[in-house]
């Protein structure tokens, strides 16, 4: 919420649900100054700012204590199964929340569904989405659905029935990276992805970026 070019002032007022917002002093991209102003504003929010590891790696005591302030299902280091949280973990009885639990989106087309061709280099070069055409079949008939599944099933697993999916498997579908029903700004006549008309034109999918090693 708190980077590219998303505007969120507006709303925050109005956020009703139980908020945690988590800041790490060496993520550059959401600076700690700009989750403090998202905690600042957001009504009955909680701030916390942790040290050591960081990304998607939280630190397992900190990151159990951040999420027992927030009354959200956590694990214990002796006990791998999240338990229920309870009412007295931050006021709150599991009846008065909702855990959303969001799948991930297939972010490149299936083989077929390329606007580049799979020979030569235009694909990565031009397109940013080196991938051949059996690789990304694979990824979306198996991987994808892998993981997606995966998280359903470890929702289930839990015991927990305040949750619910954000089914977000194709909501990037006729837009996804070098898909043949979008394209990049200059291929559709565009100079700005600020244009009007430009979302319902352009790819909703960063380019992959790939380096040498030698």
């Amino acid at each position: 919420m708190s980077i590219g070019r998303w505007d969120v002032h507006g709303i925050l007022q109005s956020t009703k649900a139980p908020t945690l917002v988590i800041a790490h002093p060496d993520v550059h991209w959401i600076r700690p100054e700009h989750s403090r102003y998202l905690a600042e504003h957001t009504p009955g929010a909680r701030y916390v700012e942790y040290e050591g590891t960081w990304g998607h790696l939280l630190d397992a005591r900190r990151g159990l204590d951040a999420r027992r302030g927030a009354g959200l299902p956590h694990r214990d280091a002796r006990n791998p199964r999240p338990r229920r949280p309870g009412a007295g973990d931050a006021g709150y009885a599991s009846s008065q929340y909702t855990i959303l639990i969001q799948d991930y989106p297939s972010p490149i087309p299936n083989g077929s569904g390329f606007s580049y061709s799979q020979g030569g280099y235009t694909r990565q070069s031009t397109g940013g989405c080196g991938f051949w055409n059996a690789d990304a079949d694979w990824a979306n008939s198996t991987a994808l659905p892998t993981i997606n599944n995966s998280l359903k099933s470890g929702a289930s697993q839990t015991g927990l029935t305040n949750f619910k999916t954000l089914e977000l498997a194709s909501s990037m579908n006729g837009r996804r990276l070098c898909e043949n029903t979008d394209g990049l700004l200059e291929e559709v006549g565009l100079s700005s992805w600020t244009q009007k008309g430009a979302a319902d034109k352009t790819e909703w999918i960063s380019q992959v970026r790939t380096t040498s090693l030698r």
